[in-house]
Parts: C-alpha cells; sequence; structure tokens
C-alpha cells in the first residue's frame, strides 16, 4: 500500500443536535469536520478511473445526510460516528483521520473553538 495516500475534506458542515447543557439539547447547532481517507489509490491514478478510488461527493452527501439528524452529547463520539461510515464507505479506505469543530462550544471565551481528532483503521481480520 501507498501508506502517505489520502483524500481529505475540509470544512463539512452539519447542523445536529450535539452538546450536554440544557439548550444545548433543544437547538440544533452548527458542527464543522474534516475527514481524511487513507488507502491505495495508485490504481485510480494510472486507470482515471471513479471506479478505483472512493467517490468523495457520493460519501460526502452520505455522511451529511446522517450526521444531520444525529443526537450526540459529545464531540468524541460525533467524531466515532462519521469514522465508522468512512471506513465502511469503500474498500479502499483503511483508515480515517476525522476533525470535528464546533465553533460555539466556548461562549464567553471570545473566538475560542473546540475540535476533537481522531484516527481509526479497519480492524484486522
Amino acid at each position: 500500500m501507498a501508506s502517505g495516500d489520502c483524500i481529505k475534506v475540509s470544512e463539512l458542515r452539519v447542523d445536529c443536535i450535539i452538546g450536554v447543557d440544557g439548550w444545548e439539547r433543544r437547538l440544533k447547532q452548527e458542527v464543522y469536520f474534516d475527514v481524511t481517507l487513507y488507502g491505495d489509490l495508485s490504481s485510480a491514478g494510472v486507470t482515471d478511473d471513479l471506479r478505483m478510488t472512493v467517490d468523495y461527493r457520493a460519501l460526502c452527501e452520505a455522511v451529511v445526510n446522517e450526521m444531520s439528524g444525529t443526537d450526540h452529547l459529545l464531540l468524541e463520539a460525533f467524531a466515532e460516528h462519521v469514522a465508522g461510515i468512512c471506513l465502511a464507505s469503500h474498500e479502499l479506505v483503511e483508515r480515517v483521520r476525522v476533525r470535528v469543530r464546533k465553533p460555539r462550544a466556548l461562549s464567553g471565551f471570545g473566538s475560542a473553538q473546540v475540535a476533537v481528532e481522531i484516527e481509526r483503521a479497519k480492524s484486522e481480520g
């Protein structure tokens, strides 16, 4: 495998229920996330054939549609959910990195933001 090969998608946005405070449980909030999909992209590069790679438009639509209807307390759980969708999306995806950012997580602290980043791989066997 060409371990350095990856597809990066940045600044996907969903509005969903996320957080532990009472108001967060009632109102949808915007969450932004980036995904990096790792896998061998050499066949797609040589053949110029979409079937040899991840259709990132279709994956983004699937992830945004799924995550828009979710209800999580923690950014960590949101990130795990996204990682699972990405790992199951295509046999090419061996590993995924997900970064989730909630712009209004620290209201009262100026423009401070909170982000959670995880990396997960397909399990062996």
